[in-house]
């Protein structure tokens, strides 16, 4: 049997500034809410991956620790102040037969609430809800997670951006 060169998977993480809100009669100024995200998730997959030893498949999914990424959410002008945050997929080099996901696993740490995202998310090539909250928030943990990997697939080094975009809400 030949072997078959390592598949390597990356899901990096970015992030986009947000844009600032604009209001149109005088007075204080409107906060501008930022979103930090840090972490990446590399996954080598190799012939120790296959699902039964020599001529099975590959395990069909891998999933990265349960803190992969960490959000931080700053900027707001109180514990009231709603956003909303939301993912995509950047690929760089991708096969459509992968999916991405996204979970949260924390609720981070500060005065502010946090709601949704604690089931998997498929990210999109198109922003997706991935949850809401409001005030300020540090640490929110992320879990990452691919499927739809097989031996099937050429062998390469498959790469994504997970891109994160915090918006203020009403």
């Amino acid at each position: 049997m030949r072997q078959r060169r390592p598949r390597h998977i990356r899901a990096v993480s970015s992030f986009l500034l947000p844009l600032a809100l604009l209001i149109s009669n005088p007075g204080p100024a409107a906060a501008e809410i930022n979103i930090v995200v840090t972490g990446s998730w590399n996954e080598v997959i190799d012939r120790n991956d296959l699902s039964a030893g020599a001529g099975s498949d590959l395990a069909g999914s891998f999933t990265s620790s349960n803190k992969e990424n960490l959000i931080t959410i700053n900027g707001t002008m109180n514990k009231r102040d709603n956003w909303q945050v939301s993912v995509k997929r950047v690929d760089t080099l991708w096969d459509g037969r992968m999916r991405l996901f996204v979970r949260r696993t924390s609720n981070g740490a500060g005065p502010g609430t946090i709601s949704g995202g604690e089931a998997f998310v498929p990210v999109a090539q198109n922003d997706v809800v991935f949850f809401t909250g409001a005030g300020n928030l540090n640490n929110i943990r992320v879990q990452l997670q691919v499927i739809g990997t097989s031996i099937e697939l050429p062998p390469n080094v498959y790469t994504s951006t997970i891109q994160y975009t915090v918006i203020d809400t009403p």
